[in-house]
């Protein structure tokens, strides 16, 4: 069976948060990422606000889901 090659795979994604956000319900943010075996690309990604507000610095993405070229982020860790 032939791989899909029009799917992206996106791995290492990474962005840092900054200040605390409270008005907004999901942050929208670009975030880095390898892509398709390519390093350093960029990627618009979305946080929950409350995710976004637990963690200052640079973060590492664990689990998403792609919604039309965007990650809805899920669950991160300290990178």
């Amino acid at each position: 069976m032939e791989e899909n090659s029009d799917i992206p795979v996106y791995t290492d994604v990474e962005a840092v948060f900054k200040q605390r956000k409270t008005t907004e319900d999901k942050v929208q943010m670009i975030a880095t990422c390898t892509l398709n075996g390519k390093t350093n690309r960029s990627v618009w990604i979305e946080v929950p606000t409350v995710l976004y507000n637990g963690y200052k610095g640079k973060v590492r993405i664990i689990e998403f889901n792609v919604k039309n070229g965007l990650l809805e982020v899920l669950k991160v860790q300290k990178a």
